[in-house]
C-alpha cells in the first residue's frame, strides 16, 4: 500500500496507468513525492495524520476532502517521477528498452510533453488544494499549525493565479514556483526599500494573519504587486538565458516536433526588449507607490513616523539604487 493510496484503482482515479501495475510499484515514487513536493506546503503533522487516517479507513469529511484534492496532485507528481523508469527495464542483462509487436517507443519529445503536462498539472492541483485548506483552515489545524501555512503566505502574490492577474505567465504554478527566488529579491532590494522596514513588515504581518486591509492599503497593495511582478519578470528573464548545474553553466534550448508547440530560446532582441518592458513598467509602479504614500501620507502613520525613509528627498525615487546600465543590453 503506498501512502494516501490503497490500491492501484484510486491512483488510476487521477492518472493512465494498465491493470498490469500494482500499487507497490510506485510505493517509492509516492514517498519521494510526498517528500520533496507536499511536505512543504502541507506540514509534517497535517500529512501524518492524513497519511494515518486513510490507511485506517478512518478519514473524518474535511479530512476525506483534504486526501481528494491532495490525491490529484500527488499523482501526477508520481507519474511524472515514474516516467522516466517506464521506459526501460533493468535486470542482470542490463538496462533495455521496452517494446513489442504491439506497443513501440514513444518518440522523446512525447515523453518530454507527457512530463512537462503530468508537472504543470501536478502543481496546478497543488495549487488548488492550497487555496481550499486557506478557504477552510478552521478544519485543519494542523496545517495552520505549520511551516507550510506560513509559506503559503510569504510574498505580496502568493498565487500563480494573482502572479497571472498582475502580469500574464504561462504553465500556472509551475513557472510561478520557479520565479519564488527572484521575488525574494524583489522585494527586498525594491519593495522593502521603498516602504521601510516598519511599514513593510506591517503589511506582510497582515499578509501573514490574514489582518483585512483598509481600502487605501488595498490600493497600495494594487500598485506593490503590479511593481512586484513586472519587476520579477524582468530579473527573471536575466536569469534564465543560462542555468548552473553539476555539469557548470549551460545554456537552456528548447526543441519539439511539428505536430506540437515549438519552443525555443528567445533572440537577444526579444529579451532585450521583454526585460525593458518590465523593467520601465515596474519602475512607474514603484514612482506610483511613493506618490500615493506622499499623497495619503496621514493613512499610513508607520511610513509617516519612519525616520528611515520619511522625510526623504521628495524628488528622489523608491528605486533610486537602480543602475539603468545595468538592466538593458544591446
Amino acid at each position: 500500500m503506498a501512502k494516501l493510496f490503497l490500491n492501484i484503482n484510486e491512483l488510476k482515479q487521477f492518472i493512465s496507468v494498465t491493470k498490469a501495475y500494482e500499487i507497490k510499484e510506485f510505493e517509492t515514487r509516492v514517498d519521494f513525492s510526498i517528500e520533496f513536493y507536499l511536505k512543504k506546503w502541507i506540514g509534517e503533522a497535517q500529512l501524518n495524520a492524513l497519511i494515518s487516517a486513510h490507511a485506517t479507513s478512518s478519514l473524518t469529511t474535511p479530512q476525506a476532502e483534504l486526501v481528494k484534492k491532495l490525491q490529484m496532485s500527488l499523482a501526477h507528481f508520481v507519474f511524472y517521477e515514474h516516467i522516466p523508469f517506464a521506459q526501460v527495464i533493468i535486470d542482470d542483462s542490463g538496462i533495455s528498452r521496452k517494446e513489442n509487436d504491439n506497443y513501440k517507443t514513444a518518440y522523446a519529445n512525447q515523453v518530454q510533453l507527457l512530463m512537462n503536462k503530468s508537472l504543470k498539472t501536478a502543481y496546478d492541483s497543488l495549487e488548488h488544494a492550497l487555496n481550499f485548506l486557506e478557504d477552510n483552515q478552521s478544519n485543519y489545524p494542523l496545517w495552520v499549525a505549520s511551516s507550510g501555512y506560513t509559506q503559503n503566505k510569504k510574498y505580496f502574490i502568493n498565487t500563480a493565479v494573482d502572479f497571472g492577474n498582475q502580469y500574464p505567465i504561462i504553465r500556472g504554478r509551475l513557472t510561478f514556483k520557479s520565479m519564488f527566488p527572484t521575488m525574494d529579491d524583489v522585494e527586498t532590494f525594491y519593495i522593502e526599500q521603498c516602504l521601510g522596514n516598519l511599514f513593510y513588515t506591517e503589511l506582510k504581518t497582515k499578509i501573514l494573519n490574514k489582518t483585512p486591509f483598509s481600502q487605501k492599503e488595498k490600493i497600495l497593495i494594487g500598485y506593490i504587486k503590479k511593481a512586484i511582478a513586472n519587476l520579477t519578470i524582468s530579473r527573471a528573464v536575466k536569469n534564465g538565458w543560462v542555468k548552473y548545474t553539476t555539469n557548470g553553466v549551460i545554456n537552456i534550448e528548447h526543441s519539439a516536433s511539428s505536430n506540437v508547440q515549438i519552443e525555443k530560446t528567445a533572440t537577444n532582441n526579444q529579451e532585450s526588449l521583454k526585460i525593458r518592458e518590465t523593467q520601465e513598467n515596474g519602475d512607474l509602479y514603484l514612482s506610483r507607490i511613493k506618490d500615493y504614500l506622499y499623497d495619503n501620507i496621514n493613512d499610513f502613520p508607520t511610513f509617516k513616523n519612519d525616520t528611515t525613509v520619511n522625510p526623504i528627498d521628495p524628488n528622489s525615487d523608491c528605486d533610486d539604487q537602480t543602475d539603468s546600465s545595468d538592466i538593458f543590453f544591446v
